[in-house]
């Protein structure tokens, strides 16, 4: 298992919100291009499917 381990949520109603929110920070640290799906996952701690569910491109 790994350090953060993470916890299942099977219905989360702000997901979306929640992974728009923080794709801010990586840009606001480094600009626009740091802006990834593997970036958001580890920041909004969903799912790489989650981001691409909502979320198609940059």
């Amino acid at each position: 298992m790994t350090e953060k381990a993470r916890r299942t949520r099977r219905h989360d109603a702000n997901r979306r919100e929640r992974i728009a929110e923080v794709a801010e920070e990586p840009i606001a640290e480094r600009g626009p291009e740091a802006l990834t799906h593997r970036a958001i996952t580890e920041r909004a701690d969903v799912s790489l499917s989650s981001t691409t569910y909502h979320f198609a491109d940059r």
